[in-house]
């Protein structure tokens, strides 16, 4: 929970950041002397965490496997509190090499929640593991739902006279040093260090790419999953950016505009989706959430009045949280017991690509285009997710 508070915490920031500020890159004004810098940086930001976080994950979890999960977790835990102080430190200085340099580590020991379930794996009996990760994914809930709130919250000056932009990263900062003290007095190792054989697979994450693609089975949920999170991924992105640009939003509103989204995801993943699975089928129930995301996001483009905003976001949220559940539980059902942990592994690979590269490109298109481009653009890769579940999904049972 404080690990994705963190995370959360800065969410809301990172638009106003850029278009607020003045950071730029020498060698880019020079190659396009003519262009706006702050969209381009903003969408390398952005994708500077995932892109790290793709890479790293598999890795940390081997090293877990044999260090043990402890060890692993708090040098992590660490380096990610360290990570948001040095970014402090850029935004102070308008370095933008320093900011960058910040969510590279963040993101390369992002895969230590990856290692927190490996560790509830551990200690939990086969039986109780959909509860115990049920509470985990209800803490990572939690923790991204009051972030965005917090961190806008945290850099507004009105409120208390010391709050300034940086002061969220200060705050996720000290969040994450509270986990390394915790993860060192009161977490025990599940795993102790033995001399166990370790042919370490640097390019895993590559090799979990080429696998999905392989998958005779799962290639086309596979697919469509990679589809939709890069679609997601793009609009997220740069929504921020929109509601800051044509609706005057600051990060406070921002902030709270996320945890309202955030609110109504959780909600629907923990409530609603057993209900609509049981009533039309997970099949049925992926397609509606499509289909809704894809409309959701066209009408999204409209400027309109804010309560019908907040009323079309809460539509979103549902359809999404309807989305990534249906996912899941139908790659789940259509594979083996055996090799659960495998392909969803696989699966949080490909998640990690897809919310790596939309970010960078957007920031191009942007600044080519407009900011509505990006969200044009994602609601047609849903459009096109939702045409080819249609068309090419097929159950094992089928």
């Amino acid at each position: 929970m404080l690990d994705l508070l963190g995370f959360g915490i800065i969410l809301p920031i990172l638009p106003v950041l850029f278009l607020k500020t003045q950071f730029h890159v020498a060698l880019l004004q020079q190659l396009f002397p003519n262009i706006n810098q702050e969209l381009i940086l903003y969408g390398i930001i952005v994708a500077a965490y995932p892109f790290s976080q793709f890479f790293s994950a598999p890795i940390l979890g081997q090293l877990s496997d044999k260090y043990g999960r402890k060890k692993l977790l708090f040098y992590c835990l660490t380096v990610t509190s360290l990570s948001y102080f040095l970014a402090v430190l850029g935004i102070q200085q308008l370095n933008f090499t320093l900011l960058l340099v910040s969510r590279v580590l963040g993101g390369l020991m992002g895969g230590n929640i990856a290692i927190a379930q490996a560790v509830a794996a551990d200690i939990t009996e086969k039986k109780d593991r959909t509860r115990v990760y049920g509470l985990l994914g209800a803490a990572f809930g939690i923790g991204f739902i009051l972030g965005p709130y917090i961190g806008g919250k945290l850099s507004d000056s009105s409120l208390v006279s010391w709050f300034r932009i940086e002061t969220p990263f200060l705050m996720a900062g000290f969040l994450s040093l509270i986990s390394v003290l915790v993860t060192w007095f009161l977490l025990p190792e599940t795993h102790p260090y033995e001399k166990r054989i370790l042919h370490l697979r640097f390019w895993q994450a590559f090799a979990d790419i080429k696998e999905a693609v392989a998958h005779r089975r799962l290639k086309t949920l596979f697919f469509i999953g990679f589809l939709f999170q890069f679609a997601f991924t793009m609009f997220v992105s740069f929504f921020g950016v929109l509601l800051f640009k044509r609706y005057e939003f600051t990060q406070v509103s921002i902030g709270e505009y996320f945890a309202f989204a955030g609110f109504w995801i959780a909600l629907t993943q923990i409530f609603l989706t057993k209900f609509v699975s049981r009533l039309v089928g997970n099949k049925a129930m992926l397609a509606i959430g499509l289909l809704g995301c894809c409309v959701m996001t066209f009408l999204l483009l409209f400027k309109v009045e804010t309560l019908y905003l907040y009323v079309i976001t809460a539509i979103f949220a549902v359809a999404n949280g309807l989305t990534q559940t249906g996912i899941i539980s139908l790659i789940s059902l259509n594979n083996d017991s055996s090799s659960q942990g495998k392909i969803l592994g696989i699966n949080a690979s490909l998640y990690a690509l897809a919310q790596s590269i939309p970010p960078a490109i957007s920031g191009i298109i942007a600044t080519a285009y407009s900011v509505t481009t990006p969200i044009m653009i994602a609601g047609s890769i849903m459009a096109l997710s939702f045409i080819y579940f249609l068309r090419g999904y097929r159950s094992v049972r089928e």
